[in-house]
């Protein structure tokens, strides 16, 4: 199975659409992204909305991967994250350990479909105000 991940920005919001299997490799090419992405959001609080529909899960090492770039977007202004994924035991086993070190800091809900965590979003004061830009075509292994 192909894995990759898709980023694209519109206003205060990053897109995220995480796909396949991941490895240290893919999330380490996330990592990067992110930190590549967030400045161009010219400081201050913003939000991601991610799915997590077609993620087929992650090897171990993934793990301490993702908790570092969560803890450094939180740190850069991630305030709220709008996750998206069928009801999944597994999934949101692993996505509760990923987010244990930030739950003080960041505002997280989880939605099954992307357009209502989207009307959430907008809720919370993060609308669709400017075109979506594409940050990365796909990364993929």
């Amino acid at each position: 199975m192909s894995m990759f991940f898709q980023v694209k920005t519109q206003g205060k919001i990053i897109y995220i659409d995480i796909v396949g299997q991941w490895s240290e490799c893919e999330a380490l090419d996330f990592e990067q992204t992110m930190h590549s992405t967030i400045p161009s959001l010219n400081g201050g609080k913003f939000a991601h909305l991610i799915s997590f529909e077609k993620w087929g899960l992650s090897t171990p090492e993934v793990e301490p991967i993702v908790k570092r770039t969560l803890a450094w977007c939180v740190k850069q202004g991630l305030s709220i994250s709008a996750e998206v994924f069928t009801p999944d035991a597994l999934k949101e086993y692993l996505l509760d350990k990923s987010v244990e070190d930030t739950k003080g800091e960041l505002i997280i809900r989880r939605f099954n479909n992307k357009k209502v965590a989207a009307t959430w979003l907008a809720e919370m004061g993060y609308q669709k105000v400017a075109p979506l830009v594409p940050v990365t075509p796909s990364s993929s292994q």
